[in-house]
């Protein structure tokens, strides 16, 4: 609130007169004369110019080294035990945005030190962006491109999966409870992600034995079937 006051009663010192855009607008019409506009800069985090200026700067980064090598989402888990354990009598995580919040800056930077430490191999550059889901916890969209990267489907393999961990796994508990869609279609079809009958993420998915590159598709992962190695939920 200090911050928006501030830039509320120091227009002039910011120059807003100066932005182009909103004087085309205000000679289009398109600005509602009553009240007072109230520009936010580039340097306000999470506003229009902010987000502009980093989707730009992205931009660049593709024109620079091409297409990004991998898209990775890191969503954080309410059930953390560093989030629990702050909790009062009868909260929830969404009541303690703030502790929310401090936990996911932790893990993010750790794993962000991960990629630039070359957990995928050796990185040209890194891009995130972090949202909040509709129940408000965060999450973050990563960019990342690896240097001389092989895209082979033994390389996606090693990197990506796409079947359930072994039972004697210690994540296979939490790919079951966090990484399991549905089950939807016709036996549950009062889920959200029906749509006339279908799935519309296109599950489930069929097996695949191999993983397989399409071009200007994306790649279908291995998912072997129960009877070929593969595991069943």
């Amino acid at each position: 609130m200090a911050r928006l006051r501030y830039l509320r009663f120091n227009q002039k010192k910011l120059r807003s007169d100066l932005y182009s855009s909103v004087s085309d607008s205000v000679g289009r019409g398109d600005v509602h004369q009553s009240g007072c506009t109230i520009i936010l800069p580039a340097s306000f985090t999470g506003g229009d110019r902010f987000m502009c200026q980093y989707y730009q700067n992205a931009m660049a980064l593709v024109r620079e080294y091409g297409k990004p090598t991998l898209f990775v989402t890191v969503t954080c888990n309410v059930n953390w035990p560093e989030i629990k354990s702050q909790l009062g009598t009868h909260q929830t995580a969404y009541d303690r945005p703030d502790i929310v919040c401090r936990v996911f800056h932790e893990k993010m930077g750790s794993i962000s030190k991960d990629f630039k430490n070359g957990v995928f191999g050796e990185m040209n550059v890194f891009v995130k962006a972090i949202e909040f889901q509709k129940r408000g916890a965060p999450h973050a969209h990563c960019l990342l491109w690896i240097k001389d990267f092989d895209v082979s489907p033994q390389t996606i393999d090693n990197i990506i999966c796409a079947e359930l961990p072994p039972v004697d796994s210690s994540i296979h508990k939490s790919v079951l409870q966090k990484m399991i869609h549905g089950p939807c279609g016709a036996i549950n079809s009062n889920l959200a992600c029906m749509t006339s009958g279908t799935c519309r993420y296109n599950y489930p998915r069929k097996y695949s034995e191999t993983t397989i590159i399409d071009d200007g598709a994306y790649p279908t992962y291995r998912r072997r079937s129960p009877s070929n190695g593969g595991l069943r939920v």
